[in-house]
């Protein structure tokens, strides 16, 4: 990364920034995210951002396997390597396929085999690609409900802004993937 905006060296983090990063468990091989190392030049907000954090990540209504699809689908959506990469592993780990990967990475993630997801997967894809659009209608809101309820909606709407949001720092800042 270039410019004034690096992620601070671990050594130069606060106590208060690094109790926070123990205490949340956002690391990756040891060192705090980079993402948190670049948000501790504003020490007041990383309490507040890893406790949403850490409440968004343990919202169990989505599970696992499909927040990290709409994780990945917007990091594709915004072109962030940062979250593309950080996510991947963690997909993996919850039973993402390299063919479900690969399809993430596509316009259309059915164009190829519309069978890569079944319907439930496919209905939190085309979601995640509204939102970012800005075109979530009435119906698609009401087929995510109906799928998955109102708590695992909520949460899905959350999660997707959450990595937009994320994207577009990590974009805008030139912040490198920690893996």
């Amino acid at each position: 990364m270039s410019g004034s905006l690096e992620p601070r060296p671990v050594d130069e983090l606060t106590g208060e920034v690094r109790a926070w990063v123990e205490l949340s468990g956002a690391r990756l091989a040891g060192d705090p995210l980079a993402i948190i190392r670049v948000l501790s030049h504003q020490p007041h907000f990383v309490e507040p951002f890893l406790r949403w954090s850490a409440a968004l990540a343990a919202a169990p209504a989505l599970g696992v396997r499909r927040h990290e699809l709409a994780c990945l689908r917007v990091a594709w959506r915004f072109d962030s390597a940062y979250e593309w990469d950080n996510h991947e592993p963690i997909a993996r780990e919850a039973g993402v396929t390299d063919v479900e990967l690969d399809a993430l990475r596509r316009e259309e993630p059915s164009d190829t085999d519309p069978t890569t997801f079944g319907d439930d997967d496919a209905a939190v894809v085309a979601f995640v690609d509204s939102m970012v659009a800005g075109t979530v209608t009435a119906e698609a809101r009401a087929d995510v409900v109906a799928r998955f309820g109102a708590d695992a909606a909520v949460e899905l709407v959350w999660t997707v802004g959450q990595y937009a949001g994320l994207s577009l720092v990590a974009n805008a800042l030139e912040i490198d993937a920690d893996i």
